[in-house]
């Protein structure tokens, strides 16, 4: 197919000003795909090749030759377009978002794709040897290593070996020493979305491209069809990496129709009729089960968390329990069991026995829990929540008493949107109509807007909303004259703040049906995307954003087609919706918003917090998080314990040499190194080779290269 790179033409017509873009005009990424006989692909390609040129120089255009290619599958075929496809090369494999392509019995492993692989490889041991925190090193990881791997993951499938290689490439550049912890955790340690796991990348992040391109109308279902309808042992290309994150994701099916596992989800899906946002939580919530689970079965110690961990529980814990960082980093090790005892460094030791009570192995739980020599730390730690340690121990449980991660249960509010369909769109206060007592005889209503949310982007997250009525004067007072003054909630699926803010600004659009309407938030983002869906900006004390027109595919495309709809239909009744944005959590009235503006806010921002709040107190318990920090304080005490023993230990035949920074040096009485001399003295010689001859210089001679300064 050719791939069209068009920059115009001087000589043409003068292209339309709907394809104009900063002076200069441009075309790309052009494809025309025919498969079939060589006698019918042939005369096809060539005549779509034509057009697309002809197409081009109608427009003022011309392709750029150098820029683009016609793929063909065989020698046959490559011969016959030889001189048909006006300039344009004829080749064999083309390279396109960085991964080779090839059609075809010449279609072969992805090249470019194994290339960038390696690059990825380089980043993340260089990211291994900065001097930075783990959780920096985390986030190189995810801004560095993984968008490198993940370029053209959708053209070309990954291999098992090189997935498994970058992925412990990964876990060393976070904690190059933990050599035994396990991948999932160290990876989901600071960041449990899976944004710093290369199999994120190829697994549901696939799926959630491919679903926005189906529904974007970029690839034809029948086409996507008939090419992944083949065997799976023989897909390339795009089949190929559509069934590898089918199986990252515990998918039967084929890529249009998906067969679900048993859960909470649907047993069906279809991302052609689904949203693409939709598509891509499903898909993540999907790898994130699987992931869980085949950990589970490769180490049966983790056995305790494959349904899930709960990281807000876990790091709520772990502020609790008050570690040092040293205590930390062991509470650390052990979530990913990377923990080293003599159990397991006796595999090239030899010695299995415990150093401090002679015990005949020392495991994890022994290190722990089980030895006499740490008992009176133990008891210690178990005593702040008023328990003993072997009440502590038998609250946790075994597995999560060596562990330390708390297993994930379900939550009824504030899942994902499949816990509660079409919860989200009928308001519970705005079900009855409105009584707007003083309100009635108001020229304009002026709704304030707010929402707030507790725990942001953890499983934890809770969001409220609010809604405050008045008029120009400012807003009522608590059922003033009888009237509505204000309502609030919760939001019941996918909470957070920008989707707790278009649901207060829905609400208040429904609520003010066949009403003018004032609408002032605090939310850019909502005052921009209803300005971009035909609001008018009220002008006076605060400028709104440039306009921005929604993308109904996105996580809040739900909220925003409601808002849509609800401003057509005032567009068709002659009502107006004014949108104000005004700035936020000012402690007075001030430039860019006056008394009026910041007490109606002030007002929406305390309801909308205390619905949250409410919200956040009618969750289930997750767990004891008293008994769950004392474990914590036990595992980091006694690890640290631990670790200054088996370093103050003497390390018999083995030779260190540590080098201290010369301040330091000084400071201990220790002679600092020798500076090294920025240039050095010639060496003597007296022969020197010159391209395999010989040449007789004086002893002692100095030698320099044109352009050197005597220095090597």
């Amino acid at each position: 197919g050719p791939s069209a790179n068009a920059p115009p033409d001087p000589g043409g017509p003068a292209p339309p000003d709907g394809l104009r873009s900063g002076g200069r005009l441009y075309v790309d990424d052009l494809r025309v795909w025919a498969s079939g006989p060589v006698a019918a692909v042939g005369p096809a390609l060539a005549a779509a090749t034509a057009s697309a040129v002809d197409g081009f120089r109608a427009l003022g255009l011309r392709v750029n030759v150098l820029k683009s290619a016609v793929l063909a599958g065989s020698p046959a075929l490559a011969r016959e377009l030889a001189g048909e496809t006006g300039g344009v090369p004829v080749v064999r494999a083309a390279l396109d978002l960085g991964v080779e392509i090839r059609t075809g019995r010449a279609a072969g492993p992805a090249r470019g794709l194994a290339g960038r692989f390696g690059t990825a490889l380089l980043r993340a041991r260089r990211i291994a040897r900065l001097p930075v925190a783990p959780r920096q090193r985390a986030l190189l990881v995810a801004a560095g290593v993984i968008p490198v791997a993940a370029y053209g993951a959708l053209a070309a499938r990954a291999t098992a070996v090189d997935l498994r290689r970058l992925r412990a490439a990964a876990r060393a550049a976070i904690h190059p020493r933990w050599r035994w912890g396990a991948p999932e955790v160290v990876l989901a340690l600071d960041y449990p979305d899976g944004r710093a796991d290369p199999a994120a990348a190829v697994g549901p992040r696939v799926l959630g491209q491919f679903a926005r391109l189906v529904r974007a109308g970029c690839l034809d279902p029948g086409l996507v069809a008939a090419a992944c309808g083949g065997p799976a042992a023989r897909a390339v290309g795009l089949a190929a990496a559509l069934a590898a994150a089918m199986r990252a994701c515990g998918l039967r099916g084929t890529p249009l129709r998906w067969e679900l596992p048993p859960g909470p989800w649907p047993a069906v899906w279809e991302p052609a009729a689904e949203p693409a946002a939709h598509t891509a939580e499903l898909a993540t919530a999907l790898w994130d089960r699987c992931r869980w689970l085949a950990l589970a079965a490769r180490r049966p110690e983790f056995r305790g968390i494959s349904g899930g961990v709960d990281w807000p529980l876990w790091r709520a814990a772990c502020r609790r329990a008050g570690l040092s960082a040293a205590q930390l980093g062991v509470v650390r090790a052990a979530a990913a069991g990377a923990l080293v005892t003599e159990a397991r460094a006796g595999k090239w030791t030899g010695h299995l026995a415990c150093p401090s009570c002679g015990a005949p192995s020392e495991d994890v739980a022994h290190r722990l829990w089980d030895c006499p020599a740490t008992e009176a730390v133990r008891a210690a730690a178990a005593a702040e929540a008023g328990l003993t340690p072997a009440a502590l121990r038998a609250a946790l449980g075994p597995d999560l008493a060596c562990l330390g991660l708390p297993p994930r249960g379900e939550r009824p509010l504030g899942g994902p949107w499949w816990a509660g369909q079409g919860a989200d769109l009928p308001a519970a206060d705005l079900a009855r109509p409105p009584v707007w007592g003083s309100l009635a005889l108001a020229p304009e209503l002026c709704a304030w807007t707010d929402a707030s949310c507790l725990a942001p982007g953890t499983p934890a997250a809770v969001a409220g909303w609010a809604v405050v009525w008045g008029a120009a004067a400012g807003p009522l007072a608590p059922d003033a004259d009888g009237g509505h003054s204000a309502c609030s909630g919760a939001v019941p699926t996918r909470p957070s703040a920008p989707r707790g803010e278009l649901f207060a600004a829905a609400a208040a659009v429904l609520a003010a049906a066949g009403r003018p309407l004032l609408l002032i938030t605090d939310s850019l983002g909502t005052a921009a995307g209803l300005v971009g869906l035909g609001a008018v900006p009220a002008d006076g004390r605060a400028a709104c954003a440039p306009p921005v027109v929604p993308d109904p595919e996105g996580r809040n495309g739900d909220l925003w087609a409601l808002l849509a709809g609800a401003l057509a239909g005032r567009r068709a009744s002659g009502l107006a919706l004014r949108v104000r944005w005004v700035s936020s959590h000012r402690p007075a009235p001030g430039p860019g918003i006056d008394f009026v503006d910041w007490a109606g806010n002030r007002a929406a921002d305390e309801l909308a917090g205390q619905a949250a709040a409410e919200a956040a107190a009618a969750l289930p318990a997750r767990g004891d998080a008293a008994a769950l920090a004392a474990g914590l304080a036990v595992i980091g005490r006694v690890g640290e314990v631990a670790l200054q023993r088996d370093h103050g230990r003497a390390q018999v035949g083995v030779a260190r040499r540590r080098f201290l920074p010369r301040r330091r040096a000084r400071e201990l009485g220790r002679a600092p190194r020798a500076k090294l001399s920025p240039k050095r003295p010639p060496r003597a010689r007296s022969v020197r080779k010159l391209s395999g001859s010989r040449s007789r210089e004086p002893a002692g001679a100095a030698r320099t290269r044109p352009g050197a300064v005597g220095a090597r």
